[in-house]
């Protein structure tokens, strides 16, 4: 048997972790010899090491037939080239031994994968249980590093960037395979319900670029759930508001005996279940948009009505409730901003919870999406806003009292940080002379140093953050994801002729 090495640059938790549980989970049940190998840390609280090995040296383990690489986001590129040395490879694809393990990327980034592609002998797009165990069982059958690359290369799901550069690169999916995956670090074991997303917010790459809409089977779900007969258990999807069966799958976690660990939901499609909360330690809802003009724009259109009642009805009854907040979009002005904190000021009225998290961030373009040609550079009429929503909650928390509570505005980076992950998700195949010059140093990317570097080889970081024409040839042209292009150029138009800005540009 083939032994493969499942490993990340970085650590990532959420979704990415879900899809590496998934994935060995889909190798080892097909009988292949996988060990999941962290090369950062230390050792995760509850973990086994019979599931993961922790080192900083790979080469100290037995030399496996293949290392598969995940990579959901690009920040993770910088640390990249090191990884590959420690994995006891070159980093450039070009100059490994015939000898050498096989090189497998997959993960979220796969969506534009030019920028790395430089680095990897075989890149995959869609399910890893069918693109990773399809890879394995090439290696099973004795192929050598070679023989994989020749016999993938072309095949649906496959891009071989150096046999053939700019090839179709499509998405391939898969069934659902039954059953649950463990939890990492001694969390609730993860139940999947549904994968994708049933909407298409103008800004995120899961409805528009994370593959169809798919919904696991009733019954497998019920089996899962006696398996783990009064657990505390995480019941994953994307939205789990959008559920088709979603009143069905309530009842059987009930009658499971199941607490349900946490909800990410699309709070406009779940006000009807707020009321069956019972043993649900937190709500997750992307608000989005500061007003409801901008929130109608991106595809999600919620009233602050229905935002204040939604927070109404769950005070009290769980721990926690997160609000995502992004800003920066296209055409977004002061006026939304005195929107919002009107309705900050209607929550507080509403909401006694014991936390409310606030998480803002600032918009990225993002391959796929409608809104990947607006121009990516840094907002700082955006970080503006920001800071005044801070100092709103700033001066509202209330350490002691009759209604304690935790406000918590997080996940903000500067210009340094935010215009490097704009132009990484641009970038093209020169980005690889950038990440070998840049040797893993993640301190350059919080100064700006990053840019230097960038300049030293070659490369305009400010001409690829500027605001691209609707429909140029992009970076990510020869990548399907499913979705038909001219859908993507349609939905920026309609934000365009919502937000009022002029339709002839992406600016």
């Amino acid at each position: 048997m083939a032994r493969i090495y499942v490993t990340e640059p970085s650590k990532t938790g959420g979704v990415g972790a879900m899809g590496v549980r998934t994935l060995i989970k889909a190798l080892r049940s097909a009988g292949h010899d996988v060990l999941r190998v962290h090369l950062y840390g230390s050792t995760e609280p509850g973990e086994s090491t019979m599931e993961a090995e922790h080192t900083r040296d790979a080469t100290l383990l037995p030399r496996p037939d293949a290392w598969f690489v995940s990579l959901l986001y690009p920040r993770q590129f910088v640390d990249l080239p090191d990884t590959l040395w420690r994995l006891g490879v070159h980093p450039l694809a070009e100059k490994r031994q015939p000898s050498d393990p096989l090189i497998a990327f997959g993960g979220q980034s796969m969506i534009a994968p030019e920028p790395i592609a430089d680095f990897a002998d075989v890149m995959a797009l869609g399910d890893g249980e069918v693109t990773g165990v399809e890879s394995a069982r090439n290696l099973d059958a004795g192929a050598t590093r070679g023989d994989v690359m020749r016999e993938l290369d072309g095949r649906p799901g496959f891009y071989v960037p150096s046999r053939s550069p700019k090839a179709a690169f499509v998405r391939v999916e898969g069934e659902m395979a039954p059953g649950h995956v463990e939890g990492e670090g001694g969390r609730s074991p993860i139940i999947e319900a549904a994968r994708g997303c049933a909407s298409k917010c103008a800004f995120c790459p899961i409805g528009w670029a994370g593959g169809s809409y798919r919904e696991r089977p009733m019954a497998d779900v019920e089996q899962s759930l006696l398996a783990l007969k009064g657990k505390r258990v995480n019941v994953f999807a994307p939205d789990y508001s959008s559920i088709g069966h979603l009143d069905s799958l309530e009842e059987a976690i009930t009658s499971a005996g199941c607490k349900n660990s946490g909800k990410d939901a699309r709070l406009d499609k779940t006000l009807k279940i707020l009321n069956k909360g019972d043993g649900v330690k937190s709500y997750s809802f992307g608000i989005e948009g500061l007003s409801e003009r901008l929130r109608a724009a991106i595809g999600k259109p919620l009233p602050g009505a229905k935002i204040v009642d939604a927070l109404r009805l769950l005070s009290g009854h769980v721990q926690q409730v997160t609000l995502y907040l992004i800003l920066g979009f296209p055409g977004e002005g002061d006026d939304d901003l005195k929107e919002f904190i009107g309705l900050l000021d209607q929550i507080r009225e509403v909401y006694f919870g014991k936390s409310l998290h606030l998480t803002t961030t600032h918009l990225h373009s993002i391959p796929h999406t409608p809104l990947q040609w607006i121009d990516a550079r840094y907002s700082y009429a955006a970080s503006e806003r920001q800071k005044v929503i801070f100092e709103k909650i700033k001066a509202w928390w209330e350490p002691t009292g009759e209604r304690p509570r935790t406000w918590i505005v997080q996940n903000w980076n500067g210009p340094d940080r935010h215009e490097y992950d704009g132009w990484a998700h641009r970038a093209d195949r020169r980005a690889s002379a950038f990440y070998t010059a840049i040797r893993g140093c993640a301190a350059k990317m919080a100064d700006g140093r990053w840019r230097d570097v960038a300049g030293k080889v070659g490369l305009d970081v400010q001409a690829d953050l500027g605001p691209l024409t609707v429909g140029a040839p992009t970076p990510w042209d020869h990548v399907d994801v499913g979705i038909d292009r001219r859908l993507v150029e349609r939905a920026w138009r309609n934000y365009e002729r919502r937000m009022g800005l002029d339709t002839r540009a992406a600016a």
